[in-house]
């Protein structure tokens, strides 16, 4: 028996690599998101969009996504802990604007 967590055979650099591939591919898809927002918002010359946009990319860049978080709860993938906040501010927002287009009726 062995106390690694990785399986035999596995090589750790190639582990970080992909581990370090998949953190750019994030980034690169929440710099899509934020311009198809700021497009939309534009678009529909809305400020209400405009704001959100302007504070979920200032959340989003504050976050750290390379290094992640440690957590108490022993994840070991702490890189995913950001997006989870990020899908939460994106998933508010939605449920904020639908609750606004429902109230206008």
């Amino acid at each position: 028996m062995t106390t690694e967590s990785m399986p035999a055979g596995s090589d750790p650099r190639r582990l970080l690599a992909d581990v370090r591939g998949l953190a750019h591919r994030v980034r690169v898809d929440q710099r899509m998101t934020w311009a198809a927002l700021l497009v939309l918002a534009r678009l529909e010359r809305n400020i209400a969009l405009l704001l959100f946009t302007l504070g979920y990319l200032a959340v989003a860049l504050t976050l750290p996504t390379n290094d992640g978080w440690d957590s108490s709860w022993g994840i070991r993938a702490g890189f995913a802990i950001p997006q989870v906040v990020c899908a939460a501010v994106l998933l508010l927002g939605a449920t904020g604007f639908a609750v606004a287009r429902r109230r206008r009726g």
